[in-house]
């Protein structure tokens, strides 16, 4: 079954990391969720790799002044890419938010929104430059201080919101002097939401960093044009699982003695990947980054040890809190590149969930470098 077609209407797309081998394996799991919410859930395979879930939920609405309870049918397909998903439908917004966003794939704990990086949101506005029309964009940055007293470790936020309303005319302008520029520091560009035009058609498209791309108005072919080229972009980081280091389990039995070990044997050998940043780990940085990825649970999801910390370098075992998986980090005050070495219950999203944390926590601009070429 093709998915061009398939559905009409304003179209969107939530891309997912999944750790699961298929949806009917979490069949039970989102029926449990279903029912925890008052709802209902049915999954159906419809395709060789086609499958529809609908999620039913709940409403209330004031009629003649009395409280109402219906239920409102949603529906989402979900097409495996791998070990990416993709959540495809029609409903607002707002449900996908409520069923999917934070729920679903708040709840199953090896599913996780898909990262598309502020070098790949700009690189698609490049691609589009002499044909679209930039509409509106969300950048900004999370600041925050990190104050040590021995004992206690205290966090101190500073978070700093920026609004800009900008007339349409001084849009592109703004774009350029914030997030190419940089006059006022390197901002995380969140989404934008743009018009692409070809022929006789358009199509304007919000695409967030959250692995959402979606279709606001107009023809549905350029939808797909862009959901194509981030799928084809996708497909290819997961290749890069190569480079994570598997290991299978090994039993031995010593009949003399009457005894059985339990080993593992190394069935593929793992490579480093790096962290390039604009500009070389400051004091304060370089103390957030080791920070971020040992105590500051709160802020980045990630929890470790210092295993090893000499001449203002060092090396933390980190865990992913939502997926358990390891890794890891090797950075040094006054260079430009942190390594992270998965460990072999590493996952993608484990690599890419330490990118987004530095991008996201620490004044600096970064791109993720696959071992290709290393």
């Amino acid at each position: 079954m093709q998915i061009k077609g398939l559905l009409t209407g304003n179209l969107k797309s939530v891309f997912v990391h999944s750790g699961y081998r298929s949806p009917t394996d979490v069949e039970r799991e989102i029926k449990d969720y279903a029912r925890m919410k008052k709802g209902e859930a049915y999954l159906q395979k419809v395709g060789e790799n086609f499958w529809r879930l609908e999620f039913i939920i709940e409403r209330k609405i004031f009629y003649e002044g009395k409280e109402h309870t219906y239920k409102q049918p949603t529906y989402f397909y979900i097409i495996p890419h791998g070990t990416i998903w993709e959540f495809h439908t029609k409903e607002s917004g707002e449900v996908v938010r409520k069923v999917l966003s934070d729920g679903i794939i708040k709840f199953l704990p090896k599913l996780q929104h898909k990262f598309i990086s502020p070098n790949r949101i700009i690189s698609l506005v490049k691609k589009y430059e002499d044909r679209n029309e930039l509409e509106n964009f969300s950048a900004g940055r999370n600041y925050f201080t990190i104050i040590e007293k021995n004992p206690e470790l205290k966090i101190k936020s500073d978070d700093v919101n920026l609004n800009l309303k900008s007339s349409p005319e001084n849009i592109w302008y703004h774009y350029k002097k914030l997030i190419e520029q940089e006059v006022i520091g390197p901002l995380l560009l969140n989404a934008v939401r743009l018009t692409i035009s070809a022929s006789n058609e358009s199509c304007t498209l919000w695409v967030n960093k959250s692995g959402v791309i979606s279709q606001t108005k107009g023809t549905e072919r350029i939808f797909h044009q862009v959901r194509e080229y981030f799928l084809n972009e996708f497909k290819s980081e997961m290749k890069w699982e190569e480079y994570i280091p598997k290991i299978e389990p090994k039993i031995t039995k010593d009949e003399e003695r009457g005894l059985t070990y339990h080993t593992y044997t190394e069935i593929r050998k793992g490579r480093f990947f790096n962290i390039m940043l604009s500009k070389p780990l400051k004091e304060n940085e370089y103390k957030n980054l080791k920070l971020l990825f040992t105590k500051n649970i709160e802020k980045s999801g990630f929890f470790g040890t210092i295993e090893q910390e000499i001449e203002n370098s060092f090396s933390a075992r980190t865990t992913d809190l939502k997926s358990g998986g390891e890794a890891i980090i090797i950075a040094k005050m006054g260079e430009n590149n942190i390594k992270i070495t998965p460990m072999p219950t590493a996952t993608l999203r484990v690599i890419e969930g330490i990118y987004r944390t530095i991008l996201e926590k620490l004044d600096v601009k970064a791109i993720l470098k696959s071992p290709e070429g290393q």
